[in-house]
């Protein structure tokens, strides 16, 4: 990440119902210099549960994520397992549509 500036990395955790703490765990592992573009992302329990409260595959689930991006919704990402994930998600909203349409 060092030699592309523009790179950017997102991590995917289970927060073991662990929350800010987790985030802060993680953060603070990623050097200073590369904290604007370093994303962490996941379950606020584990990735079973959520698979099974919507009664989908973890890639199902995924692709569905993608598509709540893409299509500037948050169907997905609302859901109470994931909700905890909103200031990562608008932070990377933010980087991913100046990488992506703002590039010269």
């Amino acid at each position: 990440m060092k030699q592309y500036a523009d790179q950017i990395t997102v991590m995917l955790i289970d927060f073991d119902n662990q929350g800010d703490r987790r985030l802060d765990d993680m953060r603070r592992d990623v050097p200073e210099s590369m904290a604007d573009r370093v994303f962490v992302f996941g379950t606020r329990k584990d990735p079973q549960e959520l698979a099974a409260a919507l009664n989908m595959s973890c890639e199902v689930i995924g692709s569905a994520l993608a598509r709540d991006c893409r299509d500037a919704t948050d169907t997905m990402w609302s859901h109470a397992l994931l909700a905890h994930n909103k200031e990562e998600l608008v932070r990377l909203k933010q980087v991913a549509h100046t990488m992506l349409f703002d590039a010269s």
